[in-house]
């Protein structure tokens, strides 16, 4: 987008930027991967990059992107967030593939078929495959959480790669069975999710807008009323 398009969706979205404590917010994946980048870059800019995308559920604001920022405001000692608030209307939820190497992706193949010859299952919630051919793997309601993190758990800590498509030959995992109630009901009991398995689109996003680092350490009402005054 040009200048004035970022202006202009900017202004357009005024109302859904708010400033709130940190604490108010519901984050709903695990940080996994080192913020210092992120970190140093808002700490030596002065500014962070655009609002931290949230969702409003039952007066409850769960964080649906922007998490390792989130992350890095609380370690700067940030007072207040920006957050962009998004209709549950709006959202399109998708998901990564993460790409495996042989090693990880045997090890979950076996794990994932002994789980299946052991219980009796409700729903659908991961898909594994190779390719365009894939297995999706049902799972007991109640098991789903720690199913989930059982899985992410066998490879976390080495690196894989997340993917919007899988290619011909490609080893991947899908935890496509994750929904927003999934999201919801574990982020406010502070059960969190992998790190790059969910995805959202079909809102518009706030793109360009910088917010000075000052005024999220040490808010003012003046301070955050002559920024949004200057959005508009």
């Amino acid at each position: 987008m040009n200048y004035i398009q970022v202006k202009n969706q900017i202004a357009n979205s005024i109302d859904n930027i708010k400033f709130v404590k940190p604490e108010a917010l519901f984050p709903h994946e695990q940080v996994t991967k080192n913020i210092n980048h992120i970190l140093q870059d808002i700490q030596q800019s002065g500014f962070i990059n655009n609002p931290i995308n949230c969702l409003n559920i039952n007066n409850r604001l769960i964080v649906l992107d922007g998490h390792h920022r989130l992350e890095s405001l609380i370690n700067l000692n940030c007072k207040l967030v920006p957050i962009q608030i998004v209709s549950k209307s709006e959202i399109k939820l998708d998901y990564w593939y993460h790409e495996l190497d042989n090693t990880n992706f045997n090890k979950i193949w076996n794990y994932i078929n002994r789980h299946n010859n052991s219980t009796t299952a409700h729903r659908s919630g991961i898909s594994i495959g190779i390719g365009n051919e894939k297995k999706q793997i049902s799972v007991d309601k109640s098991q789903f959480f720690s199913f989930v993190m059982n899985i992410f758990n066998m490879y976390k800590e080495s690196e894989f790669y997340r993917k919007d498509s899988i290619k011909e030959k490609t080893q991947w995992i899908c935890y496509e069975g994750i929904t927003l109630d999934d999201i919801y009901i574990n982020s406010i009991n502070r059960k969190l999710f992998p790190s790059n398995v969910t995805k959202f689109g079909g809102f518009n996003k706030i793109e360009g807008l910088k917010i000075p680092l000052s005024i999220l350490q040490k808010p003012s009402d003046l301070a955050i009323r002559n920024f949004i005054n200057e959005l508009g």
